[in-house]
């Protein structure tokens, strides 16, 4: 069944594999695939340093413009939820849907210098979260969390959850009573 997946954030990297076709002049755009996952400027490079080895991929075909892949943001996905392949979790964007839909779903990017640092030794989220990718280098974190309507994940700044304000779906803060938004 397919599940319908509002991306609210991507990792840090992004990479282009192209379609297997050397002469095909769609090779680097409906015949490619694109990738997102987690990881820190190194460089001129990224570092992923996974701890969750996953990624986010795109075919080519599911209407994204590989030239501003941040244009995902806000759009809803048709997805068949987190698989495993050679030994990493993936999530399949299947293709962009419209019209007036309500997300089973939402796809959050977390770095812990912005939602605060992820204690594993604790139970640190609930049976609506799975983590996609998990990336930690020198104290600092970065992850890609699927949540359903009732996920929920805790840093050392507090709980976080989706929440709907103004019509739009954003993470929500909860410490001490207290809301706030991020």
């Amino acid at each position: 069944m397919e599940m319908l997946v509002r991306i609210l954030g991507v990792g840090a990297e992004w990479w282009v594999r192209p379609g297997p076709d050397r002469s095909d002049p769609l090779r680097f755009t409906k015949h490619a695939a694109y990738f997102n996952t987690t990881g820190f400027p190194h460089g001129g490079k990224f570092r992923r340093s996974w701890k969750v080895p996953g990624v986010l991929r795109f075919n080519g075909n599911s209407r994204i413009n590989p030239h501003q892949p941040k244009d995902v943001l806000g759009c809803i996905f048709g997805c068949v939820g987190v698989t495993r392949h050679m030994g990493q979790n993936r999530l399949l964007a299947i293709g962009k849907r419209y019209g007036p839909l309500t997300p089973t779903h939402y796809l959050v990017a977390v770095d812990s210098r912005l939602y605060g640092y992820i204690n594993f030794s604790l139970q640190w989220k609930n049976e609506g979260v799975t983590t996609v990718a998990l990336s930690e280098h020198d104290g600092q974190q970065q992850a890609l969390l699927l949540l359903s309507a009732a996920g929920q994940f805790a840093t050392a700044a507090g709980v976080w959850r989706i929440s709907r304000s103004n019509g739009e779906d954003r993470l929500l803060l909860v410490t001490d009573g207290q809301e706030h938004w991020a």
